[in-house]
């Protein structure tokens, strides 16, 4: 039979390191310098005694209005959808509505534009805070110049529709002349 305890020492005197004749030399340099930590830009360190104590980024005031614009855009989106389910329970089979109702109707609509203005101005400022130069003017002017195109053609669907309101009172009032006419 195999003495285990024989054959595990054999082995551990195979693999352990002997003591070199020569004397003890220095390590080889390393083949590529060590690289910087990636929390860590440019060696700088936070903390002498932490070596891997954090560095926070860098919070400008234009980040902070992008986040602050990010947040009002998220709670303003889902208050709009809680609305317009609410007022959909509301005034579901209803054929007419009055001036305040439609007015309320509206609110969720105007929420979302909302939402939408406030998070596309979110995201220019946080882009054009990372970013500097002519990304930053390039996305700027892009995004405004969407933003003004939204409004002209809210406007104009507006009008639209005031005409079309003033348009129909004009249809009656031809309708109740026609009416006076015939009955003469």
């Amino acid at each position: 039979m195999l003495d285990l305890k024989r054959t595990s020492y054999s082995l551990l005197q195979a693999f352990t390191p002997r003591p070199s004749r020569h004397p003890r030399l220095p390590p080889p340099p390393p083949l590529s310098p060590k690289p910087e930590h990636p929390l860590r830009p440019h060696g700088r360190r936070n903390n002498q005694s932490d070596p891997n104590a954090r560095i926070p980024p860098t919070i400008t005031p234009a980040t902070h209005a992008a986040e602050g614009f990010l947040v009002i855009s998220a709670s303003t989106a889902v208050i709009s959808i809680m609305l317009a389910v609410m007022l959909l329970f509301r005034f579901e089979g209803q054929d007419r509505a009055t001036r305040i109702e439609c007015a309320v109707l509206w609110s969720p609509i105007v929420l979302l534009d909302w939402a939408i203005v406030s998070f596309l101005v979110g995201i220019m400022l946080w882009y054009c805070d990372k970013n500097q130069g002519w990304h930053a003017m390039l996305m700027g002017g892009t995004v405004l110049a969407l933003i003004v195109y939204t409004v002209v053609i809210t406007v104009s669907m507006l009008r639209s529709l005031h005409q079309k309101e003033s348009f129909k009172e004009e249809i009656k009032k031809v309708a109740e002349v026609k009416r006076a006419v015939e009955s003469c």
